[in-house]
């Protein structure tokens, strides 16, 4: 699961209120408190393609202007296990 940090970017601070409202109505989204024309937000997505499709319909939100990924981290119980270490060896002297 892809955990982003984001940051938002409105026109005007006027519409912080609007938009925090609209992201309250979005899953896997916490908000975090306005900061003159900025609204950090977290987002836990379940796959990636999950994660792009938020980051079109934020976009969207009348009164944001940009979204900025500020970080992203990845679900270790995801991730593939690592290959076993293998060892060298010389065959058996004959």
């Amino acid at each position: 699961m892809p955990i982003s940090g984001l940051l938002l970017t409105l026109y005007d601070p006027a519409d912080a209120a609007d938009v925090v409202e609209s992201l309250a109505a979005l899953d896997h989204v916490d908000c975090g408190a306005p900061n003159q024309r900025w609204i950090p937000i977290a987002v836990d997505s379940p796959d990636s393609h999950s994660a792009r499709q938020l980051h079109e319909e934020l976009l969207s939100i009348k009164g944001v202007a940009a979204v900025d990924v500020v970080s992203v981290s990845f679900d270790e119980a995801l991730a593939p296990e690592p290959p076993a270490p293998q060892r060298a060896h010389n065959p058996p002297p004959d």
